[in-house]
């Protein structure tokens, strides 16, 4: 396992000792669907100093580009939320900081396939991050924040094999989708999907006047978001069927600040937590209340 404590060149996250072949551009291989292809990058610029006042990210290589960050601080704020998220792990054991990691993404699901991106994480002295978004192209990002600061690359579909999973890494000027394919095999990348991640997760609607509460999946709306609204509500995934997932609602609300002696009302429903192609119709607080 291989990890570079200040990148020098895009490679594999892990490997055990230096191959030429984790330098040397890959031939181009065919694009997946709607992935251009990319011919592979040269070696990234190391970055100026690792002295933790003035660490910084390196540059990338020369015909790549840092994708542009329009979330103005908002999140989640992705164009297209996927099905899940694949994150780098901020793992700090044994290991030095500061450091910048990888994860490399290609045109197909193939380690000889052309690169197609790289999501970076640095790691700081005294515990601060940051995360860039490199491809080939002018994109716009389209990563995601699933925790306090903590933030991935949407996901899209995953191979037959179950280890290569397909990003949308951003989106270019005319609006298209820019796909990589990440395979995930180091315990420093992880994934998982909204169907996992909602399950007994504090839950609200993305669309509140969309908001429809059903006595079971596809069934007889019973009540509505706006209704509960009155006296407010605090809602939880408990089980994911398909589109649907049933959910435990409590109300009046009280999620952050549970008056003494308050009496909740318990019932159980279910929503439409997904659309037709999988993505969330509802989320979750990333940093607390």
């Amino acid at each position: 396992m291989r990890h570079f404590p200040l990148i020098a060149a895009l490679a594999c996250l892990a490997c055990t000792e230096p191959r030429p072949a984790d330098v040397a551009p890959p031939p181009v291989a065919a694009p997946s669907p709607g992935t251009p292809a990319v011919a592979a990058p040269p070696a990234a610029t190391p970055p100026v100093s690792a002295a933790a006042d003035s660490f910084v990210m390196p540059a990338p290589p020369a015909g790549w580009h840092v994708a542009q960050d329009t979330s103005e601080g908002r999140r989640p704020s992705p164009l297209d939320m996927g099905i899940g998220v694949i994150e780098l792990v901020m793992d700090t054991r044994d290991r030095p900081v500061p450091r910048v990691d990888t994860l490399l993404f290609r045109t197909a699901p193939d380690t000889g396939a052309a690169r197609a991106g790289a999501w970076l994480l640095a790691l700081r002295d005294g515990g601060s991050w940051s995360y860039e978004m490199w491809a080939p192209e002018r994109l716009v990002v389209n990563d995601l924040e699933f925790g306090y600061e903590e933030r991935g690359v949407p996901f899209d579909s995953v191979d037959a094999s179950g280890r290569w999973h397909r990003a949308i890494l951003g989106f270019g000027p005319r609006g298209e989708p820019w796909h990589g394919w990440a395979e995930v095999k180091d315990s420093l990348v992880r994934t998982f999907t909204w169907r996992e991640k909602f399950i007994e997760m504090p839950l609200y609607f993305l669309e509140f006047e969309k908001g429809d509460f059903h006595a079971s999946p596809a069934g007889p709306v019973v009540t509505t978001a706006r209704v509960l609204a009155d006296s407010g509500f605090d809602m939880e995934g408990v089980e994911a069927r398909g589109e649907w997932m049933k959910v435990k609602v409590e109300h009046p609300g009280a999620t952050c600040d549970l008056p003494e002696g308050l009496t909740r009302r318990t019932d159980y429903y279910w929503i439409r937590a997904f659309d037709a192609r999988g993505r969330p119709r509802v989320f979750y607080p990333t940093r607390g209340c």
